[in-house]
């Protein structure tokens, strides 16, 4: 499987758990195009299938072919940790994601050398509103800001996020783009866009713009769109009671 099967696999049961979807972990399986990404089976016996897109920013390209540099970079610095700086880390921020918001003009050397005093200073530096801005001189060359904001992938461990920035219409053209596809499939089709590790932010402004554009052009081959941000589920149209009633045919 490659791994952006097995990363869309991991998005979709992270949604279900979030959504508390009555779905059978064990249906949920990558299917292959022109059929849409996931199909699964309810608790109550119906299949149904799922397509994923991924809300991404195109202006925080300049993260696409570094980001895992970074993140692994993040890992191992942490991992470097003195054992009790590293333990009152843990107690700080174990279940508590953090969003790492680089300057632009930083190198990735730069930004690695200056990690394991980042980490040190964040256990020590009182957040303000969720964020962590005061840094010693030579970390603020590398940072703007730290916060406890991001995907949380593992609630038993720290989550590391490579910030960015936030523009509201781009959930709205990920939504959009998706609405005039075709898929073969023998059951109901739902829409899920997620936010991906570069659309970055909690800026709720795109929600009216997304609901008014689902309003006036309806939702193409869908039966329901999701839309799964960082702290769970921003938007579910139409709403219903029962997340896999019929809503009409697909």
């Amino acid at each position: 499987m490659s791994e952006q099967s097995e990363t869309e696999l991991a998005v979709f049961h992270h949604f279900i758990e979030i959504a508390r979807l009555a779905v059978l972990p064990d249906s949920v399986e990558k299917r292959q195009p022109p059929e849409p990404d996931v199909r699964c089976r309810t608790m109550q016996g119906e299949a149904v299938a799922f397509e994923l897109v991924e809300v991404c920013n195109t202006r925080n390209a300049r993260f696409l072919f570094s980001a895992h540099q970074i993140h692994a970079s993040l890992m191992a610095a942490y991992e470097a940790l003195p054992l009790g700086t590293r333990k009152v880390f843990d107690q700080l921020f174990t279940s508590r994601p953090l969003s790492f918001h680089f300057r632009p003009d930083a190198s990735r050397i730069s930004i690695r050398n200056a990690l394991p005093s980042l980490l040190t200073e964040i256990t020590t530096t009182p957040e303000i509103d969720d964020e962590f801005v005061v840094f010693s001189p030579p970390v603020s060359k590398i940072v703007v800001k730290v916060r406890l904001r991001g995907r949380l992938n593992d609630p038993d461990a720290v989550n590391f996020n490579i910030g960015g920035y936030f523009d509201p219409t781009v959930p709205v053209d990920a939504i959009s783009a998706k609405l005039t596809k075709k898929y073969q499939s023998d059951c109901p089709v739902e829409l899920l866009a997620h936010f991906g590790a570069f659309v970055l932010g909690n800026d709720q402004s795109y929600r009216q713009p997304v609901l008014q554009l689902l309003q006036e052009r309806g939702l193409g081959p869908f039966r329901r769109v999701w839309l799964l941000e960082w702290d769970g589920i921003g938007l579910v149209f139409p709403d219903s009671s029962d997340p896999f009633s019929s809503t009409g045919d697909v």
